[in-house]
């Protein structure tokens, strides 16, 4: 036999008694059952969270059938199931529901023996689990093996697997200390962006971390200082690009296995001089000159104070040379 029978059976009874044929059409009773030997499997991707837009491959020993559903989409160059069992699906979309796209329904099956087997994990995606119901009600003639399902089919079965398949994420944490000391810094602020679009800006915790996570692998991530604290310089104010994120972690993780910056600012100071004339303002007059890591700052002649930086009123710590020359 090469195909399943789905036809109807219709059983004739005469009411007459005898051999003979012959009671009148009110005597005869017609009872209908209907002669079906097919069985139907339906295979069914979600993802976690659904609908994200993700082809995933299956391989089978299906018959052939391009209108089964599915994709036409990398790596299977057609819809439905192709002459080898091999078939992809697509959940992308879906949010309670299922369609063409992420489900495979194969009708008319002979009873006997099929598998099913979905392919690698795409990258970013772990397998979950599946789960088979049959006629609605939790299988009994399933045997599942990891990613492959094992189905023994008899008449009447109608047996529906569901794939699911959990979309991984990646997480970036950036450690801020202090040259002097390196002691942790919070209130620092870093910008994280996935390519051209900025994601957020995160501010370092008490412990001078700054941590976002819930991030799709991909290979253009870039993280980038752009506040310090008050009293500090930033030391590095560059975009960190071509941060690859493709291990699955999380910021809550005890053991981190994400990605790891870490960057330091430098503590700022300032230097306040006075010059006072005992004998009346104007009567004397001084001149300070203070060299050192930044450029000269120089107090003006009469009564007045000065803060002494390297242009920005601050100085990095460093070593500073003051002279100071009164009313020469």
């Amino acid at each position: 036999m090469t195909g399943c029978i789905n036809l109807p059976q219709q059983v004739w009874e005469s009411r007459s008694s005898g051999s003979s044929f012959t009671s009148n059409p009110q005597d005869i009773e017609i009872t209908r059952q209907p002669i079906n030997t097919c069985a139907s499997i339906t295979i069914i991707k979600h993802t976690n969270p659904r609908g994200v837009n993700q082809v995933f491959s299956y391989t089978s020993n299906l018959p052939a059938n391009a209108t089964a559903g599915g994709v036409n989409s990398l790596p299977c160059t057609a819809a439905g199931v192709d002459a080898s069992g091999n078939f992809c699906l697509n959940d992308s979309g879906n949010t309670t529901t299922d369609n063409s796209a992420n489900t495979v329904t194969e009708g008319l099956l002979v009873p006997g023996g099929y598998t099913v087997t979905e392919g690698a994990d795409p990258t970013g995606f772990g397998f979950g689990s599946v789960s088979c119901t049959n006629n609605g009600s939790p299988a009994t003639n399933v045997v599942i093996s990891g990613k492959q399902v094992t189905i023994t089919l008899a008449s009447g079965d109608n047996e529906v697997c569901t794939y699911v398949n959990n979309q991984q994420h990646g997480a970036i944490k950036v450690t801020k200390t202090s040259t002097k000391g390196s002691a942790a810094l919070p209130g620092v602020t870093f910008r994280f962006k996935k390519g051209a679009t900025t994601l957020g800006d995160v501010v370092t915790d008490s412990n001078g971390v700054a941590c976002m996570d819930s991030l799709a692998f991909g290979t253009d991530y870039s993280v980038q200082e752009i506040s310090a604290p008050t009293g500090y310089k930033i030391n590095d104010a560059t975009a960190h690009t071509g941060l690859v994120v493709n291990a699955n972690a999380a910021c809550s993780d005890t053991s981190f296995g994400g990605v790891s910056l870490s960057f330091d600012d430098t503590p700022l100071s300032t230097i306040t001089l006075g010059f006072h004339s005992l004998a009346g303002a104007g009567v004397t007059s001084a001149t300070v000159q203070c060299t050192g890591e930044g450029s000269a700052a120089n107090l003006p002649e009469g009564d007045a104070t000065k803060t002494l930086g390297n242009g920005t009123s601050t100085l990095v710590p460093g070593t500073y040379s003051c002279t100071v020359v009164v009313d020469p």
